[in-house]
């Protein structure tokens, strides 16, 4: 089952996402050193306001900044006139005569349980941002009053992205980067829903059989806000300007079920095999379930993303005339409707195929794609199916193909007939710890019979462009064992490793590969292959550095002197968003006039919330610790 299976919403809209990237790998090499948190190579022996103006400068000719292109952004992950347009069951899905108002909320404050704050919150894992980003979510709003909702939920939940397609900026800025988020919270006497309305009176009947509500969405169509010739001309003005990338959304708020992940989007997998055309090409993987009246729904919303961007004013008009760039701007960020995708040329068939990937049998019905009005359904089709159709496609793999009567059919997607279920897409570990990546396996979206035997294989490797950016990382920083199988060495390369890890059917339904800490740093974990067919999944860990101060005197690690440039200056430089508000290079602000706000900000209950201050999550648990404990013993209170 999956939130495509029960009672189901379908919305979309605008959104921005606005990470600080001068940590990102287009400042060019050797500029910091992230995993240290101090600034690296000819950036080390610069003042602070040095590396800054280094960072606001061009690095390449054109209409879009390279080098700092975001370098005061927040982290907030925005949502513009998101709007719920239809809802219903499978195959009985009817428009809204007026569309609801939807929001993601920032989190509550921890400390006084009723502030709320700003929106969900954006962290890219590693730093070259490029292999996985977790947003923290606070909480989600349906209706336009947040003291009279038609459904208000509250809760700290995170979740990274799933089936991430690379970022790949085109002629005038526009990127193809898009992503798939999903995020559950478990229904308690806490929400606040008016079962007046009788939309959510519908959804609210399905959910208090289940376990909660799921909301799986994506972002698509990425371009950022502001030109490069005017974000410099900001800069050198003095002006801390941001400059969100600003695009659009899609998703479906179902049913969370009780056997189902909270942040690892269920139903079976089909991905791209195929260009549709030379302009326009297949965005991303779909989902597909089906339901106990054999109704096959599949959500298509990724899939038929165009090439070019929606927004008709280019940048070149833009960066002629202020007011074309404003216009720009507000075609992207007042969503009405994000208008056509790809028009397909033919009809889009179901089809299953045989052992060898040739089509086995192809379905009579056809997949009702709508290009004008599919995100106002979700991107979702639902298929009616008999239960000989259901019955092939339990036991085979299923794919989309186009057809016409001019060209052989094209096959779009396939299906990935083995799929790893997991939370674990992220993982911090700290020093001298070892967290486990646990994750199941499923072929045909079903657990592994019990006799079954499969071997994956997967590697660690840099994340991004890690390998080429610090080539102090080429030591491995984390170490692998398993609880299940064995796990077998295939090569080992300076700064990569190969395995094979052999496991029964009956274990693959709760694996777990055990990383332990070796020293700071960053590793992608690919797994590869499944019994010899290609596997898309990846996990990504963070491992911080050992830094521990329990040797020094307090006379010399309490002080500002060894606590700024020690902790504090790489922040200051590299994410100065947080010093427009509070600047981390003040002693006086920092030590004694806002110290109690630092000192909440940093500490383990805010952690996991969109409140905390970004350098808790990058910085180590040895340097939180000094941080806190300076700003302690400054203040007479008792060391933490």
């Amino acid at each position: 089952m999956s939130y495509l299976n029960n009672f189901r919403l379908s919305f979309s809209g605008g959104c921005s996402f606005n990470p600080c990237t001068a940590n990102n790998d287009d400042v060019g090499l050797f500029v910091m050193d992230p995993v240290n948190g101090s600034l690296a190579g000819d950036f080390a022996d610069l003042s602070d306001e040095e590396a800054q103006h280094k960072l606001k400068q061009l690095t390449q000719n054109g209409s879009y900044v390279s080098s700092g292109w975001n370098f005061f952004g927040d982290y907030a992950f925005l949502f513009k006139q998101l709007g719920i347009t239809s809802a219903g069951m499978p195959g009985d899905i009817n428009p809204l005569s007026e569309p609801l108002p939807f929001y993601f909320l920032g989190s509550v404050d921890p400390t006084n349980q009723h502030s709320r704050y700003g929106s969900p919150i954006m962290i890219d894992m590693d730093p070259t941002g490029t292999s996985c980003s977790r947003v923290i979510f606070g909480g989600l709003l349906i209706g336009d009053d947040m003291d009279n909702p038609l459904l208000k939920i509250t809760g700290n939940v995170s979740s990274a992205n799933y089936y991430i397609d690379p970022r790949s900026i085109k002629a005038g800025g526009f990127s193809s980067f898009m992503a798939t988020w999903q995020v559950s919270y478990a229904y308690d006497d806490s929400w606040i829903v008016d079962e007046s309305n009788e939309t959510i009176k519908a959804l609210m009947d399905e959910v208090k059989k289940n376990k909660g509500i799921t909301i799986n969405f994506s972002i698509f169509e990425m371009a950022p806000a502001i030109l490069s010739q005017n974000l410099s001309a900001d800069f050198n003005e003095g002006k801390g300007t941001m400059n969100p990338v600003i695009g659009y959304t899609i998703g479906n708020i179902g049913v969370w079920e009780a056997d189902e992940l909270a942040s690892s989007p269920s139903g079976r997998v089909i991905s791209p095999t195929h260009s549709i055309k030379s302009k326009e090409t297949i965005g991303s993987s779909a989902f597909f379930s089906i339901d106990q009246n054999n109704t096959l729904s599949i959500d298509l919303s990724k899939c038929f993303i165009k090439k070019s961007p929606r927004f008709t004013i280019s940048s070149e008009e833009a960066l002629n005339d202020p007011a074309k760039n404003k216009e720009r701007i507000n075609q992207i960020e007042n969503v009405g409707q994000i208008g056509p995708n790809v028009t397909l040329d033919g009809e889009l068939k179901l089809v299953t195929f045989d052992n060898d990937g040739n089509i086995k049998t192809q379905f009579d019905n056809t997949i009702d794609y709508d290009n004008e009005n599919y995100f106002k359904t979700g991107g979702v089709v639902d298929v009616a199916m008999n239960a000989d159709d259901i019955t092939e496609i339990e036991n085979n793999p299923v794919g989309l193909i186009l057809t016409n009567s001019d060209n052989d059919p094209i096959t779009l997607l396939s299906e990935e007939i083995y799929v790893i279920r997991s939370e674990d897409k992220y993982l911090y570990i700290n020093p001298n710890e070892t967290n486990p990546l646990n994750f199941k396996i499923e072929k045909l979206g079903k657990p592994l019979s019990p006799s079954d035997s499969i071997e994956i294989e997967f590697d660690l490797e840099f994340t991004g462009t890690l390998q080429a950016e610090f080539d102090q990382h080429k030591a491995l920083n984390i170490a692998l064992t398993s609880a299940v199988g064995n796990l077998n060495t295939v090569s080992e390369e300076e700064g990569n490793e190969k395995y094979t890890l052999t496991i029964t059917g009956k274990e693959a339904n709760g694996c777990a590969l055990d990383l332990g800490w070796i020293v700071g740093g960053y590793r992608q974990i690919n797994f590869s292959k499944i019994n010899g067919i290609k596997n898309s999944f990846y996990a990504v860990a963070k491992t911080y550095q050992n830094d521990d101060y329990s040797h020094m005197d307090e006379s010399d690690k309490f002080t500002w002197d060894f606590v700024y440039p020690e902790v504090l200056r790489y922040y200051y430089v590299i994410f100065p968003a947080m010093s427009l508000r509070l600047p981390l290079n003040n002693e006086t602000l920092i030590t004694d006039n806002v110290y109690a706000e630092v000192l909440k900000r940093i500490s383990d209950q805010y952690r996991d919330t969109s409140l905390f201050m970004p350098m808790t999550h990058v910085m180590s648990p040895g340097k939180t610790t000094l941080l806190r404990q300076y700003l302690e013993y400054s203040n007479n209170l008792p060391l933490t």
